[in-house]
């Protein structure tokens, strides 16, 4: 009796097992081949996108005291600081065209390094749950800080922003005056070079 009892405890092994675990080996190979050349052709379509500079320039320009005019929670046009309008955080640059008396309602522009498509991507956005929509799409650096620029002149308050007060434009007349007075020093050597009958180099 016990030798039966041992016997109905032990587990037989269907027939079909072995076939199953080489079918579920070949599974396994199979799934990391995929997973492999998934991992492959992702890094492919991820594509590097400069952003430094925008950064760089929204951070720089959000020190200056430049008033926007923007719609503000009662519908009318208010005048505001350019640090409460545009921010920059972690590779993500907000521009906001409207503030409500709700933070969801509020509307938007969102520019990021779109990696997927190797471009800076801006994107319209009117509410936390709006759809976002493209309106601005480009490679290079340079095209996404006139974007911003563009931005910004068309809003300017120009009653309460005064450009020689800006430090970034002194800065800006100091490298030219600069610029011009190299330019001249350079322009009078050829001149004397010249009255001399020497060949400018």
């Amino acid at each position: 009796m016990a030798k039966i009892k041992r016997e109905r405890k032990e587990k037989k092994i269907p027939p079909e097992q072995p076939a199953l675990f080489y079918f579920l080996r070949r599974l396994e190979r199979a799934e990391d081949q995929y997973l492999t050349r998934s991992f492959a052709e992702s890094l492919k379509t991820q594509h590097d996108v400069p952003f430094e500079l925008v950064e760089l320039f929204v951070r720089r320009v959000r020190q200056q005291n430049i008033f926007v005019r923007v719609l503000g929670p009662s519908g009318k046009k208010e005048s505001l600081l350019l640090n409460k309008v545009i921010f920059s955080m972690n590779k993500v640059v907000r521009i906001y065209c409207s503030f409500s008396l709700r933070d969801e309602e509020n509307s938007y522009l969102r520019m990021y390094p779109n990696r997927r498509k190797g471009v800076i991507t801006v994107e319209r956005l009117a509410g936390a749950w709006d759809a976002p929509q493209v309106v601005f799409e480009h490679h290079d650096q340079c095209h996404a800080i006139r974007f911003i620029t563009n931005w910004v002149v068309a809003r300017l308050d120009w009653q309460k922003t005064k450009l020689h007060n800006l430090d970034i434009y002194k800065l800006f007349v100091q490298t030219r005056q600069q610029q011009l007075a190299q330019q001249l020093k350079s322009l009078n050597g050829e001149v004397q070079m010249f009255r001399y009958g020497q060949q400018p180099r």
